[in-house]
């Protein structure tokens, strides 16, 4: 296991991704799986495990890069145990930008569902 940035998704017995991670060092992050104490802080983790039947890993160039692409596989995989990014109405956007109507009067807007904007 690569001491690299990256994202990893473990996966149950039929293939679905069932959660995405990412870390600065992935060894360092998935032998926390590994060594899961019985605290009541780590159960989340110890049933992710009980779960997951594979984990599969891709290596990125920084944490950041690693960061986006976790974003971007729990919005379009919607694993079952990721929580952030789930709830979309929690994270506000804010958006600039200008419109023609108002003769290129600069525009901010704030939002819950950029899509919809």
């Amino acid at each position: 296991m690569p001491l690299a940035p990256g994202v990893y998704r473990m996966l149950d017995a039929a293939g679905t991704v069932i959660y995405v991670g990412k870390a600065k060092s992935l060894r360092r992050r998935l032998s926390q799986y590994r060594f899961a104490s019985r605290k009541k802080k780590h159960r989340k983790m110890r049933e992710i495990v009980r779960s997951a039947a594979r984990i599969v890993f891709e290596v990125h160039a920084s944490e950041s890069e690693a960061a986006i692409a976790e974003a971007q596989l729990i919005e379009s995989l919607k694993p079952r145990w990721n929580v952030a990014g789930a709830f979309s109405f929690l994270y506000p956007m804010i958006g600039v930008g200008s419109s023609e109507a108002e003769r290129g009067a600069l525009v901010l807007a704030y939002s819950t569902s950029p899509s919809e904007h």
